[in-house]
């Protein structure tokens, strides 16, 4: 549990840095307040250490499906965080276990670790949400603003290595 402790305290210093200005999920260079995205979903607080993620549209639409491309290797984990915070579990180590509670993978992770494209309804995807009394799957994209898609390894540990992308979310 103190990884998850460390995780909360790295998650609140980086979510006032967050607030003022993100990069567009496009990547371009031009910024804009948190504000106009509805909410810019905060990053955690240790830098991706991958560049091997690729998401896209990067502004998700009603109807429109979001694929994720990702190069070989990448890690066997998936996690979403939320504009207002709350930390997603997509695919993870570890269904069943008492701590998991009723939440389920969307895949298996060795699955996962192999692909190199995933295509996603936002209409459907269902997750984890990782906070204690939400211990079922949950529909993922519930409210417009940005989200950042992460996959990698040791996501829940004080040193997780991974890739990120940025979506707005603008149904």
């Amino acid at each position: 549990m103190r990884h998850l402790y460390v995780m909360a305290i790295a998650l609140a210093a980086t979510t006032a840095a967050c607030s003022s200005t993100e990069k567009t999920p496009a990547g371009d260079s031009a910024t804009r307040p948190a504000a106009d995205t509805g909410g810019v979903a905060p990053a955690l607080g240790v830098k991706p250490s991958a560049t091997n993620l690729q998401c896209a549209p990067a502004t998700l639409k009603a109807g429109d499906v979001l694929t994720l491309r990702m190069t070989l290797p990448h890690g066997p984990v998936m996690m979403a965080i939320a504009p207002d915070s709350t930390q997603f579990i997509v695919v993870f180590h570890g269904e069943g276990q008492r701590d998991r509670a009723q939440r389920k993978s969307l895949l298996p992770p060795d699955t996962f670790a192999k692909m190199t494209e995933l295509s996603l309804d936002p209409k459907t995807l269902m997750a984890g949400a990782w906070v204690s009394g939400r211990d079922t799957n949950e529909l993922l994209f519930r409210r417009p603003g940005t989200y950042r898609l992460l996959v990698g390894s040791d996501m829940e540990t004080d040193g997780p290595q991974y890739a990120e992308c940025l979506v707005r979310y603008a149904p």
